[in-house]
């Protein structure tokens, strides 16, 4: 199951990053690159233990791919008490750079 998702074309691929939700609650960002019709596991930014969610995928202005999503450090939350963390990581060739919190 997936929630929530971003997508744009770089350097010639299509890249598409969604929210996937584990069965016990816990969502997690995962990605697919495709070349033509041919699709491989997207490279992932290193996410500091946090679960993590609704990628947005952003072309900044030098032509490099950033990606913004939002963190939650583990834990039972609700509506009073949640923490979400603004996170992101810049592309440099098939790697996602450190995270910029």
């Amino acid at each position: 199951m997936a929630y929530g998702f971003s997508i744009t074309s770089h350097n010639g691929s299509v890249y598409i990053y969604y929210t996937e939700l584990k069965p016990n609650g816990t969502a997690f960002i995962r990605g697919l690159v495709f070349n033509g019709t041919s699709a491989v596991n997207a490279p992932l930014p290193v996410f500091n233990d946090l679960g993590e969610g609704s990628p947005l995928l952003v072309k900044l202005s030098n032509g490099s791919l950033m990606m913004v999503w939002g963190g939650v450090p583990m834990g039972h939350y609700n509506l009073s008490n949640l923490t979400i963390l603004l996170q992101a990581s810049v592309l440099h060739g098939n790697t996602w750079g450190p995270v910029l919190i």
